[in-house]
């Protein structure tokens, strides 16, 4: 549990950049207790998926301030920081639920009340939302893509912070994020694009259990000729 910001994002750095037995040292020095036989690189991503029910009760202010450095160190070639964070909370997110329905209703004419009202509860899965979306720099001789990455490594280290802490967090898109509308809401020049709708809050029910992916179907090792080789 997180015991404060300089700590938890010491710990989050640490544990994250260090392979194999270097996890030891690292936990000494951030004050862990966990040996290094307890603890698995997969570990850290395994809340990865709460249920959106389940993230009711409000992170601390410590805990956001907490996830937002963490989000600051995300890699950024060219020092940029091409992102922005946009923390939507409390009646907020009432006014976020009727964007959405109006986004829906603007891509299906004939939808009903009770389709409406779903969009508008989406709005209501978590105390906290975070719109994570790209702030490029067209003139800078990074390339966008490398900048839509560093957007996207920021929302993805927003969440490691989150479940470092015992928090729940969920990553979601949607129609509604591709919207110009939407986007316009959230002051989101057209060239730019809302990364995701991350959604947090402490995580009453514990993540349903999902299978993991096969490393061997995703991973090659490259030899320097062809075919390359499955990692075994």
């Amino acid at each position: 549990m997180w015991q404060g910001g300089e700590p938890a994002l010491r710990r989050l750095v640490a544990l994250a950049q260090l392979p194999g037995d270097r996890y030891v040292a690292a936990e000494k020095a951030v004050g862990c207790s966990r040996t290094v036989n307890e603890w698995k690189p997969w570990s850290f991503f395994a809340p990865a998926i709460p249920h959106p029910s389940s993230v009711r009760r409000p992170p601390s202010k410590e805990a956001i301030e907490a996830m937002l450095e963490a989000a600051a160190h995300a890699p950024d070639h060219g020092r940029l920081q091409p992102w922005r964070l946009i923390l939507i909370e409390g009646d907020a997110r009432r006014a976020l639920g009727e964007i959405l329905a109006e986004s829906f209703a603007r891509r299906n004419p004939v939808a009903g009340d009770e389709a409406l009202a779903r969009e508008r509860e989406k709005a209501l899965r978590a105390p906290l939302i975070v719109v994570v979306a790209t702030r490029c720099d067209r003139a800078a001789k990074i390339p966008v893509v490398e900048q839509f990455i560093a957007a996207g490594c920021a929302a993805h280290a927003l969440m490691l912070a989150a479940f470092a802490q015992g928090l729940g967090a969920f990553w979601r898109t949607g129609e509604a994020a591709y919207d110009e509308a939407v986007k316009a809401a959230f002051d989101i020049g057209s060239d730019d694009r809302i990364i995701g709708f991350i959604y947090v809050g402490i995580d009453t029910a514990g993540a349903p259990s999902r299978p993991r992916p096969v490393v061997h179907e995703f991973a090659q090792r490259w030899t320097g000729a062809s075919p390359q080789q499955a990692i075994s």
